[in-house]
């Protein structure tokens, strides 16, 4: 399988940095959940009441739960999308479909609460050792999901290389995403238990961490989206079924 070269524009050119429309469209969406769970909060904080659970970022089951789990399924869609062009070709096409997979679980794991449930079934099976020191959240799961998601991460980075050499703008949107991500879900659900007794901090933290993950993941829709831009993915609906190309092809 070859792959031709991406002509060069610097980096510095403003072309080169254009937001494509549906990437506009998930940032504006990013900051709309975020703030209807400020709004809603102070609203509510001014009457006197709870928060409703339906807009609140630290609860399950709701409106950023099903966005957030909506977002990494468009990122892991595209990504097969590519994928299911580049088996025909060659076994290495295979490899594209790592971070797909690895969005397609982050999306599972948002609407089906994996890491709550791992923690909980953690507190279960370990006398409560991690609670009797402090870790009150969803910390435990991500002393083990963060840097199972980060080796698969490189190992995927390193087996699909041939997509991304050549291409700064795809690498760089990529890695900033996906660090973006990995740090607010990650890095930020384990340093809340360092001031868990201030709740101010503890409301401001979520603000943060939900809002950078959700930031992190359009960033990567980004890259994914460029990355197709660049290889001229081609998608043909017929009655014989779907079929994925090449521009021009």
């Amino acid at each position: 399988m070859s792959h031709a070269m991406p002509g060069f524009v610097p980096l510095s050119s403003p072309r080169t940095w254009a937001v494509p429309p549906v990437v506009k469209l998930f940032f504006a969406a990013d900051f709309i959940v975020a703030g209807a769970a400020v709004l809603a909060h102070v609203i509510a904080h001014h009457f006197g009441r709870e928060a409703p659970d339906f807009f609140r970022l630290s609860r399950e089951s709701n409106l950023p739960t099903a966005y957030s789990g909506f977002q990494h399924a468009m990122v892991g869609v595209l990504f097969a999308c590519l994928a299911m062009r580049e088996i025909k070709s060659s076994f290495r096409g295979w490899f594209i479909a790592i971070p797909a997979g690895l969005f397609l679980l982050f999306g599972l794991d948002e609407v089906g609460m994996i890491h709550e449930r791992v923690t909980n079934f953690i507190n279960a099976h370990s006398n409560s050792t991690m609670t009797a020191h402090g870790i009150t959240n969803y910390a435990p799961a991500m002393f083990i999901g963060l840097p199972v998601a980060l080796i698969i991460a490189g190992i995927g980075a390193k087996l699909t290389r041939q997509y991304w050499y050549g291409r700064p703008k795809v690498c760089i949107l990529f890695a900033l995403g996906l660090a973006l991500f990995l740090g607010s879900a990650g890095v930020l659900e384990i340093l809340v238990n360092f001031f868990k007794d201030n709740q101010p901090l503890v409301s401001l933290e979520t603000l943060v961490e939900e809002t950078g993950e959700m930031l992190g993941v359009t960033i990567v829709l980004w890259s994914a989206v460029e990355l197709l831009i660049a290889e001229k993915l081609t998608i043909a609906f017929s009655r014989s079924g779907i079929r994925f190309g090449r521009d021009g092809e």
